[in-house]
């Protein structure tokens, strides 16, 4: 029995009667098993691991992590289930589905050879262990970590992106070198020549973006989320200048997931490319994110002032300094992907309408200025104690040169 409910069916024909039958439940709390909603590594055991398991065992663990994550199963330590026939494992044995469902995958492990390392096809994972009344093992250890689906199913996997030197001159060149929104200050005008306003069909601002090449915008998926008729403003310090262009199309990242954010990066297509000059020019890409931790980040943007307050006319920039991983998945109580960047969280944070904006650091050799994040979410705005979440821009190198095909720039980030 692998829930608290048994189904049970009596059938009978026409052919006289008989007594029936009489049965006696009795309840019992499970000393092991249950559902475990996790954020991080754990380790399940048999009971009384390492010693003998004992006889007469059902336990069941139904492990879920998060949507758009898968779950992966090691196992560690002593692996001893006693079981007469090893093909069948039929007295004692450990089942798993890997769906978390098992009228649909099972997957019995019995005897004393380790069972290899097996991944989740859903962000849920089953097992459930049963012993008989006889002889008893060591039972199992196993390990859980929590995987990003994304990074178990890559797309295109024969297309990877190959760095390409930075050789465009103007790439990542501000119009005066970073110097040092809620909170921020307005800076000089055309000072971020990769700034892109972004607007819906009605010509209402919604996002911020970054040019990558001449015919590309870096951006959040959830801007273009359910969006058409979307417009783009290059080159402008007013939201109220220059012409609107029209976005051919939104490329969102395939495995994005708009409940938790996950793979949250887009990449506008352009109808028209744009001529660079001075007042429009391209960012450049980071090949690693070493060493930027203790350090501050720059963002910028025509979003709100404050949450639910009104968007802004003219842009504003605003130093945040970058927040360590283990720091922010404390502050959040939940874990923080390896593909986010965390920063900010006291007094100076993005807001509403800076969403898709870039993440900025400055590299002083050369002198340019690189897109570590893409702006994504986070609690509220400039709330103290809780940083801005970002996804990471060296995350996505793959997914931005299939869209691509150019030769953006790149540089490396140690500083």
């Amino acid at each position: 029995m692998g829930d608290s409910v048994i189904l049970m069916r009596m059938y009978t024909d026409a052919d006289g009667r008989d007594r029936g039958f009489r049965i006696r439940v009795r309840l019992y709390e499970s000393p092991c098993g249950g559902l475990l909603r996790v954020f991080r590594s754990g380790y399940i055991t048999s009971p009384d691991y390492p010693y003998s398991y004992g006889a007469h065992r059902l336990c069941v663990w139904r492990i879920q992590a998060l949507y758009g994550m898968r779950i992966k199963l090691s196992f560690d330590g002593y692996f001893d289930i006693r079981s007469d026939d090893h093909d069948t494992c039929f007295m004692d044995y450990l089942e798993i589905s890997r769906s978390g469902n098992f009228q649909k995958d099972s997957q019995r492990y019995c005897g004393q050879t380790r069972p290899k390392t097996i991944m989740s096809t859903t962000n849920r994972v089953e097992l459930k262990f049963v012993t008989d009344c006889c002889e008893e093992g060591r039972g199992f250890k196993v390990r859980y970590d929590i995987i990003p689906s994304w990074s178990v199913t890559p797309t295109r996997p024969t297309e990877r992106y190959q760095p390409v030197p930075c050789r465009m001159t103007d790439c990542g060149k501000p119009q005066e070198l970073l110097p040092r929104i809620v909170g921020g200050e307005e800076y000089s005008e055309h000072k971020h020549p990769w700034l892109v306003a972004i607007f819906d069909k009605y010509n209402a601002f919604i996002c911020v973006g970054s040019l990558v090449s001449r015919s590309h915008v870096l951006t959040a998926a959830h801007c273009c989320d359910g969006q058409k008729g979307l417009s783009v403003k290059t080159g402008v310090h007013r939201l109220t200048d220059g012409p609107h262009q029209a976005v051919s199309r939104c490329h969102m990242h395939p495995h994005y997931r708009k409940r938790n954010l996950v793979n949250d990066i887009a990449l506008l297509e352009l109808t028209v490319s744009v001529n660079y000059n001075e007042f429009q020019r391209p960012i450049c890409l980071p090949l690693d994110a070493k060493d930027i931790v203790g350090k501050d980040g720059v963002i910028a943007g025509w979003g709100r002032e404050s949450y639910g307050g009104r968007d802004r006319q003219t842009p504003k920039e605003a130093n945040v300094p970058f927040v360590a991983q283990s720091e922010c998945t404390t502050k959040y109580g939940a874990i923080i992907l390896e593909s986010n960047l965390c920063a900010g969280g006291d007094v100076e944070d993005a807001c509403q309408g800076d969403s898709g904006g870039p993440l900025m650091s400055p590299v002083h050799v050369p002198s340019r200025v690189v897109q570590m994040g893409i702006v994504s979410t986070g609690i509220g705005c400039g709330r103290k104690g809780h940083p801005g979440i970002y996804t990471r821009v060296t995350s996505y190198h793959d997914f931005v040169y299939n869209i691509t095909r150019q030769q953006w720039c790149t540089v490396q980030t140690r500083r």
